[in-house]
């Protein structure tokens, strides 16, 4: 049997984390976690504690400050490949994923299907030679200027850092045992290529030219692979990934269970963290209670047009499904796609809102929340902690897109609802989901 090794490289939400984790270990798999060295220890211990009860099938690397863009992400990566390769028994395949990608179709699917292509590897390396990868931002200047300033923290000093290199023909040249790739981070690669990627890694001479390229989790192992594997080896990426037209990752939400069911692919990324039904609607997939599209190898890693051709061919997308590779700039954000009728009723305090709720709740199959808008917290049903993936204290979270909050809640509980969101000194309300005229409690 065909034996895997998963990498997960996380930064947060620890019970995402343990719940991927806990898929992964089927069989004689073992999970290698990297996680953040940025985020909580707190979150840490959480997550080791989450586990403890598969802990002989974790490894738990060295942990990494990760910056986006930076040598640091790939450290972390190759942390984790080192905790593998100090196991006794190796693996068949290492699969790489992030802590917001999740399995859709069975980790035995996936096992048979690397049995049956045992030769291949399955990786995005585009020879920068011959294919411009990069649609938009620096594509040679990456590697042939040195990078020492993170992009996001000092955008100034990085464009004026590489613009001197240039005007002053400071230009050097790529490791000539390698020629320069591109691609995804993500991949499945063969123990044998992680071993390449590995005594790379040990060169200082490689190791050094690759810490100043501009985001090398996109070209270190991408250029091995695609030199010392080049040819019919090469396959397609087994993950499903989309961005926007802004070139941002798509996010997979609730609604989009039977939209992934259908793709030739067997992991997913981006699931949003709050996305917690569609976890357990891709638990059912995995699990075979549910079936997937079935498609033959040859199509498998391979993108289909279904949802473009839909959304060209209606200007819209299907039923309750919001769209993907599109941004929604209007008001409404995600709750355009909320089919639950929501009435509201505005109050002036907590005092009044706290009388409408008392009624409401006398009346069967209507939840109501506290005070979803307080500035300071967000009050749910029962003094519940969580609710639809957000915790109390998600205030920042919440505000970010006050819409898509709520369709999120409403998403969440059973029909009809109501949200009592009151905000002392401030126009405040409380939410009727899913109550018709007729049956609508008189308020």
């Amino acid at each position: 049997m065909t034996k895997i090794a998963f990498v997960v490289i996380a930064h947060q939400n620890p019970k995402n984390v343990a719940r991927l984790a806990r898929l992964l270990v089927g069989g004689d798999s073992v999970v290698a976690i990297h996680y953040d060295a940025n985020s909580d220890a707190a979150e840490f211990a959480e997550l080791q504690l989450e586990l403890g009860d598969i802990a002989s099938r974790i490894l738990w690397p060295k942990r990494e400050r990760v910056a986006w863009g930076e040598w640091s992400i790939v450290q972390a990566t190759l942390n984790a490949l080192e905790a593998i390769a100090a196991l006794k028994d190796k693996p068949d395949f290492v699969h790489l994923l992030s802590g917001s990608d999740y399995p859709i179709r069975p980790i035995a699917d996936f096992r048979d299907y690397l049995s049956r292509h045992a030769d291949k590897e399955f990786i995005e390396c585009v020879d920068m030679a011959a294919d411009n990868w990069v649609k938009g931002g620096l594509g040679h200047e990456r590697y042939e200027y040195r990078h020492w300033f993170n992009w996001k923290a000092h955008p100034d000093l990085f464009d004026k850092s590489w613009r001197l290199q240039q005007k002053f023909g400071l230009k050097r040249q790529f490791p000539a045992e390698f020629r320069p790739h591109l691609g995804s981070q993500w991949w499945t690669l063969s123990w044998a290529a992680i071993e390449d990627v590995l005594a790379a890694s040990h060169n200082p001479r490689i190791k050094a030219f690759f810490k100043s390229v501009w985001i090398p989790d996109e070209m270190f192992i991408q250029s091995i692979v695609g030199t010392t594997r080049a040819g019919s080896t090469l396959a397609s990426n087994l993950t499903l990934y989309q961005f926007t037209r802004m070139g941002v990752p798509a996010v997979y939400c609730n609604d989009h269970a039977r939209y992934l069911a259908r793709q030739p692919f067997f992991f997913a990324r981006k699931i949003s963290p709050w996305a917690d039904r569609l976890r357990d609607e891709l638990d059912e997939y995995v699990s075979g209670k549910r079936d997937v599209v079935e498609f033959p190898d040859r199509m498998m890693g391979a993108r289909t047009t279904e949802y473009d051709e839909f959304v060209e061919r209606n200007r819209r997308p299907p039923p309750g499904v919001r769209l993907l590779g599109y941004d929604n700039d209007h008001w409404r954000g995600d709750l355009a796609y909320q089919e639950r009728p929501i009435v509201a009723i505005f109050g002036a305090s907590h005092r009044e809102l706290r009388a409408v709720a008392e009624l409401l709740n006398k009346h069967t199959g209507i939840v109501c929340h506290g005070a979803l808008f307080d500035p300071n917290r967000i009050e749910f049903a029962g003094d519940a902690k969580t609710c639809a993936g957000y915790n109390t204290e998600d205030v920042a979270l919440r505000d970010d897109k006050r819409t898509n909050f709520l369709h999120d809640i409403a998403s969440e509980v059973p029909p009809p609802p109501s949200w009592d969101f009151s905000c002392p000194g401030r126009r405040t309300g409380t939410f009727a989901i899913g109550c018709s005229g007729a049956s609508s409690p008189e308020i």
